[in-house]
């Protein structure tokens, strides 16, 4: 509650509630609503974290389907990947496929795949696709050509504040997307996982 009070009264600053703004100021402002905003998402994350570890989240199931949200998610990324050299791409395989799922938790999954696809994919490509896997079952994925992850790393990534070590770089970010993003999928009867090599 107190950051969003922050970010209203940036807000209002921004709509010249309280006399003109300079350029140089506007620009701080709006440094300052990215960076107030990363912070939201973070305690969010925290908050998702706690809660599913205490057995206290809901999740409501519902079907879903999948064309909505890969365009919403595509939009998203337009925006994530403005300025680099990276393309983007979305399908699915079969239209009108749809799954059972929480719609929101189902769009937070996806998108903590994408953000991390991002992070660690300088230049080359990053698809979402949907396919079903078998009877009763959709397979999400989402490729890139990022650093890829050592077979060896692969399970720390999706505990809590880890990032695999191994890689070319570490990302920003205090290593919990996946985290709950695993979880969330093992809440609602899915399951997360990850197929990588340094490089790949």
């Amino acid at each position: 509650t107190p950051l969003n009070v922050v970010l209203g009264y940036i807000d209002l600053l921004l709509d010249h509630s309280f006399g003109p703004l300079e350029p140089a100021q506007r620009d701080i402002l709006h440094r300052i609503t990215k960076n107030a905003s990363n912070l939201s998402h973070l305690i969010n994350d925290l908050l998702d974290l706690s809660r599913i570890e205490a057995g206290r989240l809901r999740i409501e199931m519902a079907a879903v389907p999948l064309e909505p949200l890969f365009a919403d998610l595509s939009a998203v990324m337009t925006v994530l990947l403005a300025g680099h050299d990276v393309t983007f791409s979305a399908e699915i395989a079969t239209p009108g496929t749809a799954v059972r799922a929480d719609p929101n938790r189902l769009k937070q999954i996806v998108s903590n795949l994408l953000v991390n696809a991002v992070k660690f994919t300088e230049r080359g490509s990053i698809a979402l696709r949907a396919e079903v896997a078998s009877p009763g079952r959709v397979a999400v994925s989402v490729t890139d050509t990022g650093i890829g992850i050592p077979v060896g790393e692969q399970r720390a990534i999706f505990e809590p504040f880890r990032q695999a070590d191994g890689g070319e770089r570490r990302a920003a970010g205090a290593g919990i997307g996946l985290s709950i993003a695993a979880r969330l999928a093992t809440l609602m009867g899915g399951e997360l996982g990850v197929t990588s090599a340094p490089g790949q």
